[in-house]
């Protein structure tokens, strides 16, 4: 049976699991924003060939996220659910980064084949790490708006590996490689980040600890894994308002092709980054405030239909004022920040959803279709991306055609606006789990947990 020892979580261990995210998420973006401009333009590997190969990954993350969930439900050892994973897997995801960011002499068989074993295997490891961590949030407390303000706060630590990757390695590639030989700037880049972000994690990994224990030695039999999804319509309604984040991932993969096509400036990416980061923070502290005043739910309408409108702003702004550009677009990090801390909270809230409806709780299993329905979104946009750039033309390497350029600005402004303003719809129209009813179901569940103690 579960028990919980207490809500309140200690500042040390907040700011540990917001450095263990931070240290994940240097490597995630470093693979998100620029693996597919490492693998057309220095690779040379064609758009859609990498748009395909990022959707067949994903295709294989379909099985083994589900599987890796049921894994880390089973796990019960001295040392908790999680912490295994999170100690032994840092170093094999820093590993297989730089594999990734490494570029053998082979044929274009050779090299697609290549990437295809590193690139999988990175996911599957990434995925072994990343259910785990997350999962972990709804086992830090048992108090939603305690995990709020743990999000929170480690989204700070998310933005800061971003924005830190942002600004750096675009800076680091040229002074490494230069324009002659990118190549060994980005395999480099790769090393440093990986020491870096893997050392974050083993280090913080330490101090973290499961506030609400449970029983791992009753595992979920298959008719209980349907009944457990079945009922659990909050959890698909943020799967598929997530799955709307396709339109906007191609923002994160076009916008380095954005800057080096279009207007020319690549070494423009840090200058954003850096400009944009105090919004970020500004909205990552705003959007604690606005779910405990309005609700989660409204909370993150607001903050994608106000991400939709800057989009659009900017579509018909332009950028041949590059100044008027800059401004509004760094003005976006704003809801960037807020989005990002809504969406996860919402999701350990169906874990308590489901435990009050049906006695089971297997927020392993909610975080491995999490992690599922984020690899399945960015494949797509991967894709969609990979696509985009196929039929508008372009040439790696080469000035592109006035088409092409339309295409590529349309990845950055249309897409994003269309795939926020159906978060919005769709979270305001099926999503039914309330604050209030969240707060009830708590109460419920710390009734039932101490009547077994």
């Amino acid at each position: 049976m579960s028990n919980t020892l207490t809500n309140k979580v200690p500042m040390k261990e907040k700011l540990s699991f917001g450095l263990y995210l931070g240290g994940q998420n240097i490597f995630y973006n470093l693979m998100v924003s620029y693996l597919m401009i490492f693998y057309t333009d220095v690779f040379g590997l064609t758009a859609m060939s990498v748009g395909t190969l990022f959707f067949i990954a994903r295709l294989w993350d379909g099985i083994n996220d589900p599987i890796m969930g049921v894994i880390v439900n089973k796990t019960n050892t001295r040392w908790g659910k999680y912490k295994p994973y999170l100690v032994g897997t840092p170093f094999f995801i820093a590993v297989f980064t730089i594999l990734c960011f490494y570029a053998p002499n082979l044929s274009q068989t050779g090299k697609l084949i290549y990437a295809y074993i590193t690139y999988i295997s990175w996911g599957m490891i990434y995925t072994v790490n990343d259910v785990p961590i997350w999962s972990f949030t709804s086992l830090i407390t048992s108090d939603s708006k305690e995990r709020v303000n743990i999000i929170s706060l480690s989204q700070i630590f998310v933005m800061v590996a971003m924005i830190l990757v942002m600004l750096l390695t675009i800076p680091l590639v040229l002074a490494i490689g230069g324009e002659g030989n990118p190549g060994k700037g980005y395999f480099t880049v790769a090393v440093i980040f990986s020491i870096f972000g893997a050392s974050l994690m083993l280090l913080s990994s330490r101090n973290l600890k499961q506030r609400v224990k449970t029983d791992s030695s009753k595992s979920l039999s298959f008719e209980e894994i349907i009944t457990f999804l079945k009922v659990n319509k909050p959890l698909f309604v943020l799967l598929l308002a997530g799955f709307a984040g396709v339109l906007t991932a191609t923002m994160q993969t076009g916008m380095l092709y954005f800057l080096t096509y279009n207007i020319g400036r690549v070494e423009l990416l840090p200058v954003l980054g850096g400009l944009g980061l105090p919004l970020i923070f500004f909205g990552i502290a705003l959007s604690g405030k606005l779910a405990n005043k309005i609700g989660k739910k409204k909370a993150l309408i607001v903050f994608s239909l106000f991400s939709a409108l800057l989009n659009i702003i900017v579509l018909f702004v332009g950028y041949s004022n590059l100044t008027l550009y800059i401004i509004v677009t760094v003005i976006g990090n704003l809801f960037v920040g807020g989005s990002m801390v809504i969406m996860p909270a919402m999701y350990t809230d169906t874990v308590d959803y489901v435990e009050y409806k049906t006695g089971l709780r297997a927020e392993s299993l909610i975080f491995s279709i999490k992690t599922l329905s984020a690899k399945i979104t960015s494949a797509f946009g991967a894709m969609l991306t990979g696509g985009v750039l196929t039929i508008i033309g372009y040439v790696a390497n080469q000035p592109q055609t006035d088409f092409a350029l339309k295409g590529i600005f349309a990845m950055i402004t249309i897409f994003p606006a269309t795939g926020s303003i159906l978060t919005a719809l769709i979270i305001g129209l099926f999503y039914k789990l309330t604050d209030e009813e969240q707060e009830k179901i708590a109460e419920e569940l710390k009734m039932r947990r101490n009547n077994v103690q």
